[in-house]
């Protein structure tokens, strides 16, 4: 997806309404600028990481014997 925005005297953008529905933006969420690459990356702010994580695990249709095989899986991919 690609949009497009005018930068304002201010320095202000509008973040567009597809980009903002796509990532459920809503006013007063925070954004966060990275420099990458002579890039910039625009990403929502996490607030509370592990919060999210807990909400996002209560949507995955995954139990809790599955996860720990793949935590098991991993641990041997590190070592």
């Amino acid at each position: 997806m690609q949009e497009e925005a005018t930068l304002t005297s201010k320095g202000q953008v509008t973040i567009p309404k597809q980009i903002r529905e796509h990532f459920g933006l809503k006013e007063g969420n925070k954004i966060v600028f990275i420099e990458k690459a002579n890039e910039i990356v625009i990403r929502p702010k996490i607030e509370n990481a592990l919060q999210k994580l807990k909400e996002l695990r209560k949507t995955m249709k995954i139990d809790e014997s599955e996860i720990d095989k793949m935590i098991e899986e991993s641990k041997k991919d590190w070592s």
